[in-house]
């Protein structure tokens, strides 16, 4: 895990959940920060290894929103820190539960390739808005576009092909491109090189997949959207699972900072203007980049499509995925 002081205190609620549900584990929970200062005493010391990065390692000048920070891409260089302490690297994003045990086996899985991520939801989605991720990466119609929240790393492998390093390279030469930010780096880097993971590994939590929740029997469930489950609201889907972050902050003696502001349409387009592919998006197809940015940014939107069931089955079917 990689978060700033904004996701700190889920992140270590999921280390926590791991660390007493995985009771067999033989790997460590580590969680990145780039200032240690952030971390409440009283979470110092409930098993998670806490490590320090250096602040420039932040990407500022790469794009970046509201609800995806410059923290998004620590990811890709905490896992070239680690690769010499650990053979296998899983990265979780700080906004994902444990449902129930089982990354052991996944860390035990044989590998064929350097990364492995799970489908992104957008990629089954019927009103084809996947192509709004791919279409700038010039992605094949039957890649499987990923989601960056959970990755599973081979350390050799990685480290050998320079893996994390074609992604930052990527993303430092393709602001335009990103328009999901480390995600599209990803995706665009390593194309056919990054390998499948089973949903079980990066359940999205929105409604039109919770029927799935049964058959697809996920050992993580990864909140993805602007509602959390720390804020939901009670009837939401999200509810449900706020009662164990309640307990936590308050077992432990924290509370959650006030959730941050809404920027204004003004301060948007400001923000917008120092970002060079946005820039470049709102001018080439000023309409389209509105009206995606308005389907992904609205909740009641990102949460009400219909799924591609033949797309869907496909990706459960894939026989390569671990």
């Amino acid at each position: 895990m990689s978060c700033d002081a904004g996701m700190l205190l889920p992140s270590c609620y999921l280390g926590h959940q791991i660390l007493a549900m995985e009771r067999e584990r033989d790997f460590d929970v580590i969680l990145c920060v780039t200032d240690r200062s952030i971390i409440p005493e009283p979470l110092l010391d409930i098993g998670i290894r806490y490590l320090e990065v250096e602040p420039g390692m932040v990407f500022e000048d790469l794009p970046n929103s509201e609800l995806i920070t410059p923290a998004a891409y620590l990811r890709l260089v905490v896992i070239d820190l680690l690769k010499d302490d650990y053979h296998r690297l899983l990265y979780v994003d700080g906004d994902i539960v444990l449902r129930r045990p089982g990354l052991g086996e996944l860390l035990a899985a044989p590998m064929e390739h350097a990364v492995y991520a799970a489908p992104d939801a957008a990629d089954f989605r019927a009103d084809k808005t996947y192509e709004h991720y791919t279409g700038p990466l010039g992605l094949k119609p039957e890649f499987f576009y990923r989601n960056s929240g959970v990755l599973l790393v081979d350390s050799k492998a990685a480290a050998e092909t320079k893996v994390m390093q074609r992604v930052l390279d990527y993303a430092q030469a393709n602001h335009e491109k990103l328009v999901h930010h480390d995600q599209s780096a990803l995706n665009g880097a390593l194309k056919d090189d990054l390998g499948l993971l089973s949903l079980r590994w990066n359940f999205q939590v929105i409604e039109p997949l919770m029927e799935w929740v049964d058959r697809i029997d996920p050992v993580l469930l990864h909140f993805v959207g602007r509602q959390k489950p720390w804020r939901a609201p009670e009837g939401s889907i999200r509810h449900v699972y706020r009662r164990g972050y309640d307990t936590f902050f308050i077992d432990h003696g924290v509370s959650l900072p006030a959730p941050p502001a809404r920027i204004s349409k003004s301060s948007k387009s400001a923000r917008l203007a120092r970002i060079p592919g946005k820039i470049w998006r709102y001018l080439t197809n000023p309409a389209k980049a509105l009206r995606a940015k308005k389907q992904w940014q609205d909740e009641t939107g990102f949460e009400q499509f219909e799924i591609n069931e033949t797309r869907l089955q496909a990706i459960l079917d894939a026989k390569q995925a671990l």
